[in-house]
């Protein structure tokens, strides 16, 4: 119900059952869960990794409880055997976090860091997310440090996907 809210850009009855659905979940996993199973930590990941989301839609914005939920995704993330993306989800939240509440350094120095997991990994779309938000924050700030970072990360993309950032932006 919070994932659904959330889409329906209902985000404080999105943060309400997310709330609940946390409270619950750790209930659970304090009465009943003695095994080590991915799927449970996954779970937990992504319902604190869409409380953090949720949160960073309202005003006014919780500085302490988005970072306490990306800091909590995190941690369940950490747990899988293979958390490489799910850890890169929370990064690139963290990022647009810090993008939305117009701290730009930090913002331009987690998108880069997006960037340089996403070319280990050799995922484009982790890459070229990456850029498009430093190419959004070079248009609001006119930021020297943005648009050196965004020339460096872009010049790294191939011509593909250097088209897909123009034709994405151009319909936004």
């Amino acid at each position: 119900m919070g994932w659904l809210e959330y889409r329906r850009n209902n985000f404080t009855k999105s943060q309400e059952f997310l709330e609940d659905a946390i409270l619950s979940f750790n209930k659970y996993k304090e009465d009943y869960f003695y095994d080590h199973l991915a799927s449970f930590y996954e779970s937990e990941g992504n319902i604190y990794l869409l409380a953090g989301a949720s949160y960073c839609k309202t005003k006014p914005i919780s500085k302490e409880k988005i970072n306490y939920y990306l800091d909590k995704a995190e941690l369940a993330y950490g747990q899988l055997d293979h958390s490489d993306i799910k850890l890169a989800q929370v990064l690139a939240n963290r990022a647009r976090f810090h993008e939305s509440i117009e701290e730009w350094k930090t913002a331009i120095s987690l998108f880069e860091e997006l960037f340089d997991r996403g070319k280990k990994m050799r995922k484009n779309d982790l890459m070229l997310d990456a850029v498009i938000h430093l190419f959004r924050i070079c248009q609001r700030t006119r930021d020297t440090n943005a648009q050196i970072a965004y020339a460096g990360l872009a010049m790294q993309l191939d011509f593909f996907y250097l088209w897909s950032l123009l034709v994405g932006y151009l319909q936004r």
